[in-house]
């Protein structure tokens, strides 16, 4: 969403958050659609990071004005997530960063009948603590928080003409343990799931 900070009238509120402020109003009053379903916890990491792996998207739509009126937009502004078709041949492609590590892959089958795509991320900073304690040591300076994304999507060419699409994401969020100073013992889970399916039949 860092791009998306670039255009008039959109910006955020700090440097450590992915939150778009649109034309003065807070994130709030700003819709994020997934394939044009609406997803209601688009950020991870309390707004650091997209809850969206950017290897499943293949063009982002921005409305801080004027908004599509098959979506219900929200009241400063709409982000039009879509994401990409599966490619010809097979391909692969993976990071390891210092918070994540992540992967995607896409492909063909059917004779180039069938494409799919699939990006999977997770979080590696709670599993940091895990490997202390498994080693006896001390994990209190370590992060009880982590995150998990998958999105796929897959196109198939039906006879006649006729085209199925279907596409969703599934996104997860967990707090285990405490963070002195701001959060006592807990054990919290949080995320949201979405998906849709669309037939393309011609008529004549």
């Amino acid at each position: 969403s860092r791009p998306l900070q670039r255009p008039l009238g959109a910006a955020t509120r700090h440097d450590y958050t992915t939150e778009l402020w649109t034309r003065g109003a807070t994130w709030a009053q700003t819709a994020v659609y997934f394939d044009g379903v609406p997803l209601f916890n688009p950020l991870h990491a309390a707004g650091a990071v997209s809850a969206v792996n950017p290897d499943a998207v293949g063009a982002v739509f921005f409305h801080p004005g004027v908004q599509p009126a098959e979506l219900a937009g929200g009241a400063a502004g709409l982000v039009d997530l879509r994401t990409r078709r599966g490619g010809d041949v097979l391909r692969g492609a993976g990071e390891l960063s210092l918070l994540s590590v992540r992967a995607a892959a896409d492909g063909s089958a059917l004779d180039g009948r069938l494409s799919w795509m699939a990006a999977a991320r997770r979080s590696h900073l709670d599993l940091l603590g895990v490997g202390i304690r498994a080693l006896g040591g001390d994990s209190a300076g370590a992060v009880p928080y982590g995150f998990s994304d998958l999105a796929a999507r897959v196109d198939l060419r039906l006879g006649g003409g006729a085209r199925l699409e279907a596409s969703g994401i599934h996104e997860a969020d967990r707090l285990d343990g405490e963070v002195p100073g701001m959060v006592r013992e807990a054990d919290a889970r949080w995320g949201s799931s979405a998906g849709r399916a669309t037939l393309a039949v011609p008529l004549l």
